[in-house]
């Protein structure tokens, strides 16, 4: 409508923050005006339902919300996983992760103070072909896929996203063609398993080489990947890290446990063995290369020698990058009719672990000391006069500089540490 304004928040994943460049995408094309909450008429907020802890934050936010007595839309995962609980709260309209095309629609029925309407679609549409727009100055995202094909002990995702697709490849060229012109330099190729993808027999590894081939300055990175689809593209998908200068050198593989009990419990599909397979093949390969895994502390059935076996794999594969979770049942999963863990045994392992996590990351980051390179700045920094950018290996680089620097190729030098990032000096701006 016209003249109204919106106001949009976002908690979650990668796909989360494309679905909001959707919406947003829409709203603007039907005159809609982005605003702060103060000025706006309708209130969007889209939900992420992936973690307990999570998902009690987003409830304790939409109370918040609630009381400001202003028209509420509910987006996101929350709607499909967790009905029930959000009934027990006021809001207008909820959407499922399908139906981010149908905002407009959600909104003028918000508006007309409808109470707790539903609407739900079978299918998304083609979603890249609503992303042309990137996710911020610098950065765009783009769902190549979305759903699984696993039905994994612990995951409620799979609920809101459904089993997996594939979108076109037609589709997905000409929103990082259109992403790329208006400014995008780094675009994340996102799904909840982008190994998966295949669009009339085009895997990943051929998209990513038919995505290089797109004009511009610009480089990908590629989202989630489970082990066991990533070894069936293996070789392929190796030799696209090693030939495409556009791709970041960064592999996202969720282990999850270190043991091949918990991963059956947990209905992964695959062995530790596999993983440790892979990252041999990639590090073997590829020089450099930055290796995020997911660790889930606590899933029903892990005994001691479990998560022995855990810390074992994480100080033999010294991941550079590793995402920690505490095991929290999500409604309606596999794992959440077993028997559970007391908190204070999950909490303890997860305080010892996350420790040597920090301490592994850490060493891991000590290699880059003194390595000098070209990065390129794609967003502002925590504190004032600082930014991060990114080199070749999609390492965080924190630099400082006092000018607006977002979206400059620099020269730097690293010459600091953290778990986390990287610290560099400026020798040089190469591009204005």
């Amino acid at each position: 409508m016209k003249g109204m304004r919106y106001y949009i928040e976002t908690y979650g994943c990668a796909a989360n923050r494309a679905d909001e460049v959707i919406m947003k995408e829409v709203l603007n094309k039907r005159g809609w005006v982005e605003d702060t909450i103060d000025r706006c008429d309708v209130i969007i907020i889209n939900t992420c339902g992936v973690k307990k802890p999570t998902e009690d934050k987003i409830l304790w936010r939409i109370r918040e919300l609630s009381s400001l007595n202003k028209p509420v839309v509910i987006a996101g995962c929350l709607p499909r996983i967790n009905l029930k609980r959000l009934r027990e709260l006021r809001w207008n309209v909820a959407i499922d992760s399908n139906s981010v095309h149908r905002i407009d629609e959600a909104c003028m029925y918000a508006l007309n103070n409808s109470y707790h309407k539903i609407i739900f679609s079978e299918r998304p549409p083609s979603k890249p072909s609503l992303t042309l727009k990137p996710l911020t100055e610098a950065i765009g995202v783009i769902e190549i896929q979305e759903g699984c094909t696993f039905e994994c002990s612990f995951c409620a995702t799979r609920f809101s996203r459904g089993r997996a697709i594939s979108y076109p490849i037609h589709d997905i060229i000409k929103a990082l063609e259109s992403q790329v012109r208006n400014g995008a330099w780094e675009i994340w190729f996102t799904g909840q398993d982008v190994a998966v993808y295949d669009y009339g027999g085009i895997r990943l590894p051929d998209l990513l080489f038919l995505a290089s081939e797109v004009e511009g300055d610009f480089m990908i990175r590629v989202g989630m990947m489970t082990p066991v689809y990533a070894a069936r593209i293996e070789k392929k998908l190796i030799e696209a890290y090693k030939k495409i200068s556009k791709a970041f050198k960064f592999v996202h593989l969720p282990v999850q446990s270190g043991s091949d009990k918990v991963l059956s419990l947990m209905r992964r599909g695959h062995k530790v063995d596999l993983f440790y397979r892979l990252v041999d093949s990639f590090r073997r390969e590829i020089k450099w290369v930055t290796l995020a895994t997911d660790i889930i502390v606590g899933h029903p059935g892990e005994e001691e020698e479990d998560f022995e076996e855990t810390v074992k794999l994480i100080e033999k594969v010294k991941p550079e990058v590793v995402n920690l979770s505490k095991f929290g049942f999500r409604p309606g999963t596999h794992a959440s009719r077993m028997k559970q863990i007391p908190t204070d045994i999950i909490a303890k392992r997860s305080r010892y672990l996350y420790g040597l996590i920090l301490k592994i990351m850490e060493e891991r980051n000590e290699r880059w000391i003194n390595w000098e390179g070209e990065a390129v700045v794609t967003q502002r920094g925590t504190k004032k006069g600082t930014w991060i950018a990114r080199n070749f290996a999609y390492r965080p680089i924190v630099v400082k500089s006092e000018e607006n620097i977002l979206k400059r190729k620099l020269l730097v030098r690293i010459d600091g540490i953290a778990p986390t990032h990287l610290f560099g000096e400026v020798v040089r701006v190469l591009e204005a």
